[in-house]
């Protein structure tokens, strides 16, 4: 049985990202994101396709741009 979150299990009508690392910050409508992606995509789907261009998401030969892409989904209020 997959047990994986996917959009159709996510607790609010908003998707909120967010990266300490580059101070990406941004919110993106439920509804959307299911019409783009589907009901049934995955969570962690949604994050590689909404940083898709963070330009430390694959390493970089830059060195002031270290790899590493820290994006992450923002807590929901428990509200």
């Amino acid at each position: 049985m997959d047990t994986w979150p996917t959009l159709r299990t996510h607790p609010s009508v908003w998707v909120k990202l967010t990266c300490p690392k580059c101070g990406r910050r941004g919110q993106y409508r439920l509804a959307t994101l299911v019409e783009r992606l589907g009901a049934d995509c995955r969570m962690i789907k949604v994050l590689e396709t909404l940083s898709h261009d963070c330009p430390y998401r694959f390493h970089h030969p830059v060195p002031m741009l270290p790899a590493g892409c820290q994006a992450t989904f923002a807590a929901h209020p428990s509200t």
